[in-house]
């Protein structure tokens, strides 16, 4: 019975100790990707497409929609930050779309919000965890000895 509650234990501390790191890499992929494109091409935002963040979540995402020549869209990734960025406000702003030139397909919009705003809040999350994280245990861990 005692193994279970160590193998528990186990995950438990490693989620709250790798969690934020794969969250940060998950955020950052296509970010990190993207700065080898390069194809570069002009678009207009067009619209904005709203759809379901979960399944029987009622909350919703909000993403700029580029049009890119006359037959082609591609849509933003990152949800409006209301009342600073807001999806309608930015129809008929143009914007440079990269694009690997061996698979179009793979293409991101090259503004602040979609290419670095979410690395950046959640690598300095991060920062602000592991710090506070690190500092606990060696305050632990000082604090053993006496």
């Amino acid at each position: 019975m005692k193994i279970i509650g160590y193998l528990i234990g186990a995950a438990f501390l490693s989620m709250i100790l790798l969690g934020p790191a794969v969250g940060l890499y998950l955020v950052s992929k296509d970010t990190f990707a993207a700065l080898s494109y390069t194809g570069t091409e002009q678009g207009e935002i067009v619209d904005c497409r709203s759809f379901r963040t979960g399944g029987q979540n009622s909350r919703y995402s909000r993403v700029p929609v580029v049009q890119l020549g006359s037959d082609r869209t591609i849509s933003g990734t990152v949800d409006e930050i209301r009342y600073f960025w807001e999806c309608d406000d930015q129809i008929g702003t143009t914007v440079e779309v990269i694009y690997d030139i061996q698979n179009p397909s793979n293409a991101k919009i090259n503004t602040f919000i979609e290419m670095w705003f979410l690395p950046i809040v959640i690598g300095a999350i991060n920062l602000i965890w592991y710090s506070a994280v690190i500092a606990g245990y060696v305050r632990k861990y000082r604090n053993r000895g006496r």
